[in-house]
This record gives structure tokens, C-alpha cells and sequence, in this order.
């Protein structure tokens, strides 16, 4: 990501009502979570510090305003958002937040707290929410992954592309739930850097949430991202708790397909960092264990 310093300094004052010497980039290209620069404003005699963010399009201010601030979704300050060189960016509070906490039961069990909480709050309030034009179907363009990469597929795991073409319409079928059984506003990026733990020393004194690039969709999606993130011994202590509130019917089966979606998503975003050279690869070791859930998966379809 590259911009102007000098036009985002001005864009910032602006938004402040500020002279441009007010502004300080502290540090840009910081490249984790989206953020693109730190930077800090006198504003009178205070000096208060903030993260600068970029996003896809002017959706996620939207969906600040209208659905995150008012309902109390955990989301940080964002204190507007301004447009430069085709880039969209917001101007979020600065958060001091541990950078590694999900080795502990309590910060998971936060975390699937806030599901909860989230899925209960929208459940109240999702006929306004499903129409909001901003808020589209959680994308399932990942049903092209396969036969767009089948030959790398085959490369990687044999067994589960072999499984893919023998089962393919019984995939697509389950994930095909995804927009229908369920439906509640979708994070769909849960996980450490996303969900942020304030450290001792942090402003803020409860967890943050950011990066929401879903849409609407299955409550499965959210809570199967945040399982397969949690560390072996956790992993039942986090699906157990989020059913034992939203147990239904058809859970088991919703959360097989939310499980196999951000498992394809994984291996499709490990391609694409493969092709461009990024170093956030997964190594081969971290690729067996996903296909090899995957093929336990496709296996019982």
C-alpha cells in the first residue's frame, strides 16, 4: 500500500478541522490488520494518537455508522474515512492491545462470547440489517477454487482432489447452506489479529473488533473460523459454547460446511500468496493438516 504523506496529512486535518502541521505520520507501511499508518493530532493543547486503515471500497464506514456504533459490536472509534488516488481509508482510534493471547481459555472464551452476543444482537434487528444495500451475501465465489487450480490441487493432495471430482456436487450442495440456513451478519475474518485483546496499558478496556469483510450469511461461518484458529485442547470447549446457545436441527451439518468454506479459503489464499511471492505461504506441514481435514470432511459427504 503507498499514498502521499503530505495528501494524508491533509486529509486528516481537514477531517479535524486542522492546519496540516497538526499531523504527524508517525509511522506508515505498517502493513498488519490493514493499517497503513500511525499518526497523531494536536487538537488544542491534546495530542491523541490514531491508526490509519485501508479498505476495499466505502462499506466498512457504512457499516460502522449504521450497524457496528449503534448496536455496540465491539468496533473501535472510527472517526471518518476520506478517499485519495482511487484508496479508501478510515481513521480508527489507537488501540494498545496483546499481541498474543490466544494461548489462554479466557481470551477464547471471550471471543466466542462476542459471537454470541453479535448473533443475538442481529437476530433483533435483521430484517432492517438484510436490507441495507451495503451488506451483500457473504461471497461463495471459493465454488470456482477448484476448477480454476485443479492441476495445483492435484499436486498438493491427491486424495483430496480425487475426493473433489468424485464429490463434487455433494460439496457445492453443503455449502450451498451457507446463504440459507441461520443467516445473521458474518464477520468472516475472526481471529487474533482481528480480534484484539487489550494489553495493561491499552486506552480501551474491552476486546476490539475489526476487519469485517463478510457480509450476510450462515452463523457457522464465524464460529467454525474462530475453532479451527483455537489450539487443539480448546477446540471443543469453543464449539460446545457457542451451541449450547444456538443449538438447532441442522448445527452439526451448518458447521461442516462453515468448516470446509474457510478451509477452501485457506488453501485459495495460500495460492494466491504463492503467486505473489509472499511470504505468508503456509509451509507443507500446515497444508497436509488442512487437506487432510478436508478429505475427512468430503469423505463423510
Amino acid at each position: 500500500m503507498t499514498f502521499n504523506q503530505l495528501e494524508l496529512r491533509a486529509e486528516i486535518a481537514n477531517m479535524f478541522g486542522v492546519e496540516r502541521e497538526n499531523v504527524r505520520i508517525l509511522q506508515d507501511n505498517l502493513g498488519s490488520t490493514g493499517q497503513v499508518a500511525r499518526c497523531d493530532v494536536l487538537l488544542g493543547k491534546e495530542v491523541k494518537e490514531f491508526f490509519v486503515r485501508s479498505e476495499k471500497g466505502d462499506n466498512q464506514y457504512e457499516l460502522y455508522r449504521k450497524v457496528l456504533k449503534p448496536l455496540s459490536l465491539n468496533s473501535p472509534l472510527i472517526y471518518g474515512h476520506f478517499e485519495t488516488n482511487g484508496e479508501h481509508y478510515l481513521l480508527y482510534e489507537s488501540i494498545t492491545y496483546n499481541d498474543n493471547p490466544w494461548n489462554s481459555l479466557g481470551y477464547l472464551e471471550t471471543a466466542v462470547d462476542w459471537l454470541i452476543y453479535k448473533d443475538r444482537v442481529i437476530k433483533d434487528h435483521w430484517e432492517e440489517i438484510r436490507n441495507y444495500n451495503f451488506i451483500e451475501p457473504v461471497p461463495m465465489n471459493v465454488f470456482d477454487f477448484f476448477d480454476t487450480n485443479t492441476d495445483r490441487l492435484s499436486d498438493m493432495d491427491e486424495e483430496l482432489y480425487s475426493l473433489f471430482k468424485l464429490k463434487k456436487k455433494r460439496v457445492l450442495a453443503l455449502l450451498e447452506v451457507l446463504h440459507e440456513s441461520q443467516l445473521t451478519l458474518v464477520h468472516n475474518d475472526v481471529h487474533r489479529w482481528n480480534m484484539l485483546i487489550p494489553s495493561a496499558n491499552s486506552s480501551v478496556s474491552e476486546m476490539k473488533v475489526i476487519d469485517w469483510s463478510g457480509g450476510w450469511g450462515s452463523n457457522a461461518l464465524d464460529i467454525s473460523k474462530l475453532y479451527l484458529f483455537a489450539d487443539k485442547p480448546y477446540k471443543k470447549i469453543v464449539k460446545s459454547l457457542y451451541q449450547s446457545v444456538f443449538d438447532h436441527a441442522h448445527f452439526e451439518r451448518d458447521f461442516k460446511a462453515g468448516l470446509l468454506y474457510n478451509l477452501l479459503w485457506t488453501l485459495f489464499w495460500h495460492c494466491r500468496q504463492v503467486d505473489q511471492n509472499a511470504e505468508r505461504s503456509l509451509s507443507r506441514h500446515e497444508m497436509k493438516k488442512i487437506t487432510d481435514q478436508m478429505v475427512e470432511i468430503i469423505e463423510d459427504l
